[in-house]
């Protein structure tokens, strides 16, 4: 018992990370209360060496990490909805909380070990496969009692924080630690036995299978995107460089010309006359794709009109309702449709300034990866790109998390440990 408590003792934020990246698939509450509790130690810890702690302030990857947040700040001051922009810097407030905490892990004596770190990631992926399990049969079960479905629905993932878009996010980002376990890819090239390889196997082919029967069109097209680069780079690392490249030309004609003659619908029938959306759009239809068209429209209006300071923190939303009610975009204004799309949103809300502060954090991930040569973060960073293209990954508390936690994880843990980088 005694060695129970002093091994939590000497690596207690190593519990309550492996406890954070589990509990936030599940219960919201929980993990806000972990990231609460993060911030109390550090709090704690200022006490004790405050000139040590304050250090994180004079780091420039303090700034890259959460200058969106900072600028919303500035933001709130010439918003037209002041009480929505302070909702919103407080849902968002992982964005400056995290890049702190981590800044503080990373500076331990005890700091977290790759097999740890390791062991995060996975518990990471385990908490994503066990939402997706639950969620799956009982939407499965949901079709088996409502004969007159005809495909699986969304419906049972209201019993987690996680909505379609959100959910996505992890799934795929689940898939990537997968995958590179599976190729033996730092952080994950530990020997495997064969029980463990089929394990990954299994886990891939699962979340697969949900991402595909129960996650929105932007993750699958996420999913797809990752998978390419990660070819690409499994080619080029295995094969000389002229190999790699005819390898890769074969594919990139076979593919081409598959998707030419069968179209989107390969990845399903959610698929269906997507590339004839604007074709086809209307005002008064609530299709999917319709409402996204219209919220396009709305955005490019504001932007138009807002084009160098935005309309401020918190007022996208009631700028939107109010193009929608004056321009006829019925059905979106009816069901309150939003901008799904973080840089158009970035850039309404903040102008360009705020176009400037999204493109620097979803670049920092391409950056570090390519100087650093580490393929997760160009991977995380190909993820957050292209789910950014149909979501408003920063303006959601799960996407907020999701896009705190790993970028701060991986660049003030991950990186520090395994390429040997002082952050400092």
């Amino acid at each position: 018992m005694n060695k129970a408590i002093n091994n939590f003792r000497n690596n207690y934020y190593y519990y309550i990370l492996l406890f954070f990246v589990f509990s936030f698939f599940w219960n919201i509450q929980i993990s806000t209360f972990l990231l609460v509790l993060l911030s109390l130690i550090w709090i704690f810890d200022s006490f004790k060496g405050l000139k040590e702690n304050l250090k994180i302030f004079k780091n420039p990857l303090f700034y890259l990490t959460s200058i969106t947040w900072l600028w919303s700040v500035v933001g709130l001051f010439y918003s037209s909805d002041f009480d929505h922009g302070i909702f919103i810097l407080g849902v968002s407030a992982c964005m400056i909380v995290c890049p702190i905490v981590f800044y503080s892990v990373s500076q331990k004596e005890q700091f977290l070990t790759k097999k740890q770190i390791r062991r995060i990631f996975y518990f990471f992926a385990v908490g994503s496969s066990s939402t997706a399990l639950f969620c799956l049969v009982k939407s499965y079960f949901n079709q088996l009692s409502n004969p007159e479905l005809n495909a699986l629905s969304y419906t049972n993932l209201i019993h987690v924080p996680l909505s379609p878009g959100s959910l996505g996010n992890y799934v795929v980002f689940t898939l990537i630690v997968l995958l590179l376990s599976l190729c033996n890819i730092s952080p994950f090239q530990e020997g495997k036995s064969k029980k463990t390889k089929l394990t990954l196997c299994f886990l891939i082919l699962f979340n697969l299978l949900f991402l595909f029967l129960l996650q929105a069109k932007a993750a699958i097209l996420a999913f797809v995107a990752v998978l390419v680069v990660l070819v690409i780079y499994v080619f080029f690392k295995r094969f000389n460089v002229i190999k790699a490249l005819v390898i890769c030309f074969c594919f990139f004609i076979i593919g081409g010309g598959f998707l030419l003659k069968n179209g989107l619908e390969v990845f399903g029938s959610r698929f269906d006359g997507l590339l004839n959306t604007k074709k086809e759009f209307s005002k008064t239809s609530n299709t999917s794709n319709n409402l996204r068209l219209s919220a396009i429209h709305g955005s490019l209006y504001i932007i138009k009109n807002n084009f160098w300071f935005g309309v401020g923190t918190g007022a996208v939303k009631s700028e939107l309702t109010r193009f929608y009610h004056n321009n006829g975009y019925t059905q979106a204004e009816k069901h309150k449709t939003d901008t799904h799309n973080q840089i158009l949103r970035s850039f309404a809300k903040h102008g360009v300034f705020g176009l400037l502060t999204v493109l620097i954090v979803f670049l920092v991930p391409f950056y570090l990866g390519l100087k650093y040569r580490s393929i997760l973060f160009v991977l995380f960073g190909v993820l957050q790109l292209v789910v950014a293209q149909a979501g408003d990954l920063l303006d959601n508390q799960p996407g907020i998390v999701f896009h705190s936690f790993l970028t701060c994880f991986l660049v003030f843990i991950y990186l520090p440990k395994h390429k040997n980088i002082n952050i400092n």
